[in-house]
């Protein structure tokens, strides 16, 4: 297919833009995707399509009263995405969301325990681009993430995730996403500030790409993430 050479860089952050001691937070946050051909030597601009995701959300977590199992967390955000393109290659959307985390955890509630973590995220499309009008038949009406952390141990700690989107409002299937990821991070001194590990990510279905997001794309990678 056409991504088969593609390479996929992605850069996330996000800024506090009140931090308090309440349970509530004030964030905004900024994505990029770039798919990258970087084996297309013969060509002269190997990146083919950059995504941008700038979002601003709220987020309440039960600090004080921190459960062993339980919904631990709600967001409310808005998230726009477009990939900057002119004319017949221009993609964008905006949506409104609202999304409820569930933890459980393999143990006393700390950080450094092995967890379940399922977030269940439903959107508003409210805008798009006229080029893609119906990509609600790709996005649905939101997604729903499975995460799984080993806590610390002596190998590091390793993160299991799972990402489905179904497509549309009905029964069917045939549009949508599954996205399948692991990472490992080494037991790096306390001291390391932004920690290096390996990736690995299944990608099938629809929406890896904006300009691709009616074409099914499927995809596996392998690479390395750094985290704060």
């Amino acid at each position: 297919g056409d991504n088969e050479d593609q390479v996929l860089f992605q850069f996330s952050v996000r800024y506090n833009l009140w931090p308090n001691d309440s349970d509530w937070d004030y964030f905004l946050a900024y994505s990029q995707r770039s798919f990258w051909r970087l084996y297309a030597w013969d060509e002269s601009a190997p990146i083919t399509e950059n995504n941008f995701s700038p979002e601003l959300f709220t987020r309440y977590r039960r600090f004080r009263h921190k459960l062993r199992s339980g919904f631990d967390q709600t967001q409310i955000g808005y998230q726009h995405e477009s990939n900057g393109q002119d004319e017949d290659r221009s993609r964008g959307w905006e949506r409104l969301y609202v999304e409820q985390r569930y933890t459980h955890y393999l143990g006393p509630a700390a950080n450094s325990a092995p967890r379940i973590r399922a977030y269940l995220r439903l959107w508003w499309i409210f805008a798009t681009d006229p080029l893609n009008d119906n990509i609600d038949e790709f996005a649905g009406p939101g997604e729903l993430i499975v995460d799984i952390s080993s806590g610390d141990t002596r190998g590091g700690r390793f993160y299991g995730e799972v990402v489905a989107r179904k497509g549309g409002y009905n029964f069917r299937f045939d549009e949508g996403s599954v996205q399948l990821g692991m990472r490992w991070f080494p037991p790096w001194p306390s001291w390391v500030q932004l920690t290096p590990g390996l990736y690995a990510q299944g990608f099938f279905g629809n929406l890896q790409s904006l300009e691709r997001y009616d074409v099914r794309d499927d995809a596996i990678r392998v690479g390395i993430v750094l985290e704060n």
